[in-house]
């Protein structure tokens, strides 16, 4: 399946264009957002304990970086081939880019908590995988791979400036290291959050989980 499908299963109304690229193409076999079903909550609402509300605030920023790096892409004009441009993006998709350490945060946080998480909050994590996570992900990695050549072409009008601000590195090596540690990050922080969901919302959260797990496979694939 492409990430075209994935991505209108998760019903995000600005993947309409990307959703038209031919070339990032992610297998998830049947699975899509569109099956996965909504577990009903158990609990009757209770306020959020200060460990959810600061694990929610972690999660949040990963969000934030995704977004972020979408809007750095987004605003890429081939035309201009700025390679401080490439740069910026190259950098906040490596491995101490702001994605990963947003990954990392929300990772320390899940594993630094000694409670179980409520049915309210559980709905809340889900869904927020869910409807923010796994669209923006598939937003920002789609984006990326359309825009793969225009960045290449823009790295190779300075190349020599380009090694010094990456430390050496092709642009792409950058990328393509910064998102195999980040799929390695998300993977570790899906299962570590599983482990203290409600256990009415471990089978939905790990659907969702394993979409986004695929989508950054996929990425990597194409921009290697």
């Amino acid at each position: 399946m492409r990430v075209s499908n994935i991505v209108a299963s998760l019903s995000s109304a600005t993947l309409a264009t990307a959703m038209a690229l031919p070339f990032l193409s992610i297998p998830i076999g049947s699975v899509t957002t569109a099956s996965i079903p909504v577990a009903s909550p158990t609990n009757t609402a209770v306020p959020f304990s200060s460990e959810a509300t600061a694990l929610l605030t972690k999660l949040a920023a990963i969000d934030t970086a995704i977004t972020t790096i979408k809007s750095s892409i987004g605003k890429f004009q081939p035309k201009n081939n700025n390679v401080l441009d490439v740069v910026e993006i190259a950098k906040s998709l490596g491995d101490n880019g702001i994605l990963n350490l947003a990954i990392n945060n929300a990772l320390l946080q899940t594993q630094s908590l000694n409670i179980k998480l409520t049915s309210d909050e559980s709905q809340r994590i889900t869904d927020f995988f869910k409807t923010n996570l796994a669209s923006h992900y598939a937003d920002a990695l789609t984006l990326l791979a359309a825009k793969k050549d225009d960045l290449k072409n823009a790295s190779l009008k300075n190349s020599g400036l380009l090694d010094t601000l990456l430390g050496g590195n092709n642009f792409l090596d950058t990328i393509s290291n910064g998102l195999q540690l980040g799929l390695v990050k998300q993977d570790t922080l899906s299962a570590a959050l599983i482990k203290i969901l409600d256990p009415a919302y471990q089978s939905v959260f790990s659907e969702v989980a394993s979409i986004i797990q695929k989508i950054l496979d996929g990425s990597i694939r194409v921009v290697v």
